[in-house]
């Protein structure tokens, strides 16, 4: 979930997650975007860099996330108001004696720290969440192999690109997720940006096969991510077309 993207309402997203967190039914982690050297070392965030979702806490207008970075030894978010621990600087200090006694001695994890949630709308990028599937009233997957075209080929034909018709016997919520395979290797700092981008197209075509992108129904974002999700409210049984879109994807 990019959450820059203007259609997200915060209240929104943000009592979905509680409601799901709470029940064990999501497990959470967020992602920073690009942030200058010298921003990383204020804020204390590392940049184009993920953390774990480890709590969710709403008391009334202050709505916070426990964030652990997985470098143990990383630096923490310099923005916390509450249960920071081992105040040292003067600023601190002042912030530590506007807080509770048992929030100043709760025992923190090494590289956790709590953030307010405009705080996470002002600096992260990405918003992962990784839902539980048994959730799922109906699944199907399917694994396959694509040979991409080489480099240079036309993006808008989609004639080798694999295709779907996806049907249902009832109105409902559909969810079709993209996992990218990927060789021992590539996520490595000498094939960075070298991984391409994946994403879904959905068309109303009746289940037909595509020549073209045009007429798109529904384009999704293009990610480098091992994962895309697109999601459809079915509203009748007709089927419909699903295509696998990629741009600079290597062999």
């Amino acid at each position: 979930m990019f959450l820059h993207d203007e259609e997200i309402e915060q209240d929104q997203l943000w009592s979905e997650l509680v409601s799901a967190f709470r029940v064990g039914n999501i497990i959470l982690t967020i992602g920073t975007g690009k942030l200058p050297r010298g921003e990383q070392k204020q804020l204390g965030l590392a940049a184009e860099h993920d953390y774990a979702v480890l709590d969710l806490h709403d008391d009334g207008p202050v709505k916070e996330m426990l964030l652990k970075n997985p470098w143990a030894d990383g630096d923490v978010w310099k923005g916390a108001l509450r249960r920071r621990p081992n105040p040292t600087a003067v600023e601190d200090s002042e912030i530590a004696a506007t807080v509770s006694q048992d929030n100043q001695t709760e025992d923190m994890m090494p590289g956790t720290f709590w953030i307010q949630l405009h705080h996470v709308f002002q600096y992260f990028d990405n918003l992962y969440i990784n839902w539980n599937p048994c959730l799922f009233s109906h699944r199907q997957d399917m694994h396959f192999s694509w040979q991409t075209p080489l480099s240079g080929s036309a993006r808008n034909i989609f004639i080798t690109n694999p295709q779907f018709s996806v049907s249902c016997s009832k109105p409902g919520k559909v969810w079709i997720l993209l996992n990218r395979h990927f060789r021992t290797g590539d996520y490595t700092h000498a094939n960075h940006g070298k991984n391409g981008y994946i994403s879904l197209y959905l068309y109303k075509r009746n289940g037909t096969r595509l020549l073209s992108s045009e007429g798109a129904e529904i384009r999704g974002p293009f990610v480098d991510s091992p994962n895309t999700l697109l999601k459809y409210e079915v509203l009748g049984n007709a089927p419909f077309t699903v295509v696998v879109a990629s741009h600079d994807l290597p062999p």
